[in-house]
Parts: C-alpha cells; sequence; structure tokens
C-alpha cells in the first residue's frame, strides 16, 4: 500500500504519523491493508463453542499480575475463565479483560485491525469473565489460533503492562503465540497509549506472517 494510504489510517487511529529513520528496515515498517473498519461485533456465538467448565472460576487480571515477571501473566492465562463471544476459527483469538467494550473501543479495534490487514469480525473473541462458561487454554484448543492477543487493563497505570508486552511468548499449554497488548478502552482514555498498541499490533502481524519479531 502507498504510504499516502498508510497515513490515512494511522490518523483514523488517533496516531500522529512520524517519519521512518532512513536506517528503518522495510520488517520494521507498518504492514496496513485496504480493508474498511467493519461494523460492531456480530451477537454471541459461544453456543457454536464447545467449552468444558472450569472446576474453578478464575478471572486473572494485569491488576493483580503487576508484580509477576514477564511471561508469567502469560503462563496462567490458560486458567483465566472466559464468554466466548466470537467462536471463528481464524488465525487470531482475542482474549479482552473486563470492562467489555463500547462501541467507541470496538471501533477502534477495528480499525487498529484493519490497518494490519485483520477484519475484526472474522477474529475469535473471548472476554474474562467470573464465572465464564469456559477457560482460555479449552478456548485455543477448540479453536487453535496461531496467535493469541491478551489485551489488558492498565487501570491508570501503563507500568503495569509495560514489562509484559513489546515481546511475544510460547507458554506450554497452547501451541499459539500470546502477545500482551492495552484494553481498547485504556486506549480511548489515555490517547498517548495508542503508539505503544501499535507497535504491539504489528509483532502480531510479523507472528501471523511467521516472520518472528526480535
Amino acid at each position: 500500500m502507498d504510504a499516502f494510504r498508510q497515513q490515512q489510517y494511522l490518523k483514523a487511529m488517533g496516531i500522529t504519523a512520524w517519519l521512518p529513520r532512513d536506517a528503518e528496515s522495510p520488517q520494521q515498517q507498518a504492514v496496513v491493508a485496504t480493508a474498511p473498519a467493519p461494523s460492531l461485533i456480530a451477537p454471541a456465538e459461544s453456543a457454536q463453542l464447545q467449552t468444558a467448565t472450569p472446576s474453578a472460576t478464575t478471572q486473572l487480571e494485569m491488576a493483580n499480575a503487576a508484580q509477576l515477571a514477564p511471561g508469567a501473566y502469560t503462563d496462567h492465562l490458560a486458567d483465566a475463565t472466559v464468554d466466548v463471544l466470537a467462536a471463528r476459527a481464524d488465525d487470531l483469538l482475542l482474549v479482552i479483560e473486563s470492562p467489555a467494550l463500547t462501541s467507541a473501543d470496538n471501533e477502534l479495534l477495528g480499525k487498529m485491525l484493519a490497518a494490519i490487514g485483520l477484519d475484526l469480525n472474522a477474529q475469535g473473541i473471548a472476554y474474562q469473565s467470573t464465572p465464564g462458561t469456559g477457560s482460555v487454554g479449552t478456548v485455543a484448543r477448540e479453536l487453535a489460533p496461531k496467535v493469541i492477543v491478551a489485551m489488558v487493563g492498565c487501570q491508570g497505570d501503563a507500568s503495569r503492562i509495560a514489562p509484559h508486552r513489546a515481546q511475544y511468548y510460547q507458554p506450554v499449554w497452547t501451541n499459539a503465540l500470546v502477545v500482551v497488548t492495552h484494553h481498547p478502552a485504556d486506549l480511548n482514555s489515555q490517547p498517548d497509549l495508542k503508539r505503544p498498541a501499535w507497535e504491539d499490533l504489528k509483532r502480531v502481524k510479523s507472528l501471523l506472517d511467521n516472520q518472528h519479531p526480535a
């Protein structure tokens, strides 16, 4: 895609466009697509997924995991209880902490995914909830995504998430790679977080393309 269309996507997401450094490699530049921002997420499709009810309800939030070393959050993510909103067998599973997305959050997330060539309405989506109808580990086994994106709330303190993002993980409970990024609600309330979240989504794009970032 040409640079003009790329800048238009970034502008729509509320990100100030920066000119790349001369030394920046093509792999470091954003990959964008022509897909329009999707409409609101379709009604829940959890009945399509055969999930096992966990023996104990668990809700894992970054607020409770802030003291964990990087990677420990994703190690425990398998046991977090979730309700499945969209049981779609695609390459990406979004695991979203509470609160549920508002229409504004949904619109922003759709634009950001469209900017890396993905349709929000084609992805698997699960909300963390207590109690939930299943666990992240169960959902991951059923949908077999290539990448899981955990969208966690920072509760006004982005340092809770900083040690866990800017990389990817391969936990023992799934064959998927896991990326941690900001909750869309935080991106709308704290626009300065959009830039790091955009970097996380570019990392997701590289993983989906089998080009593991450093």
